[in-house]
């Protein structure tokens, strides 16, 4: 039952023969009458307040040669409560809502060798802080994780190995309430076959 509007506007242009992509966007979304607690029973969700965000996108692909190329992207945006009463008549007008963090950033690389059927990528991603309650009282730190795979044709398809969160860096992904967070992945290695059919 929630009820909202949004408007997005953009360009994306190619450049140097198309070894260069460019996108870039604003936008203004807002959501009215979303799910909260009530105000005069916090074990009872409600649909009240009004919530926007507004902001930036862009991104660029750069593909120097046939083998190489390199993506990148980044977000930067403003996201509130317009309107928020919660329980014992607190008022979030104006504040963050939970888990939005209003900057986030990456760039990806990949290389494909001519002379062997392998593939190799590897990237930054990042985010800025986000609030962890609606309050704004429980600041939780950005985060930036690095991530790697290498890929081999094999077949009728790719034997590809991934390294998630080189670095092992200790970091919360999400908050489900105020004492409660959900910790990112550390460092992992996966290992897939992707069919091509």
């Amino acid at each position: 039952l929630t009820t909202g509007r949004s408007w997005e506007g953009g360009v994306k242009s190619t450049l140097a023969q198309g070894k260069v992509e460019l996108t870039a966007s604003v936008f203004d979304v807002m959501q009215d009458d979303i799910l909260t607690r009530d105000p005069n029973n916090a074990n009872i969700t409600i649909q009240g307040g009004r919530q926007s965000s507004r902001g930036v996108e862009a991104s660029v692909s750069l593909i120097p040669t046939p083998a190489l190329r390199i993506d990148a992207n980044a977000t930067f945006m403003r996201a509130q409560f317009d309107e928020l009463i919660e329980a014992g008549g607190a008022n979030r007008a104006g504040n963050v809502p939970t888990n939005v963090p209003e900057r986030l950033a990456g760039v990806w690389a990949t290389y494909r060798f001519s002379a062997m059927p392998l593939t190799l990528g590897a990237g930054v991603r990042g985010q800025g802080q986000f609030s962890g309650n609606n309050a704004n009282t429980r600041e939780l730190k950005g985060f930036t994780v690095v991530d790697a795979q290498a890929s081999w044709r094999l077949g009728p398809g790719d034997l590809i190995v991934r390294g998630k969160n080189l670095t092992d860096a200790f970091y919360v992904e999400w908050a489900a309430t105020a004492n409660q967070m959900l910790v990112g992945m550390p460092r992992v290695a996966e290992v897939s076959y992707q069919f091509r059919f």
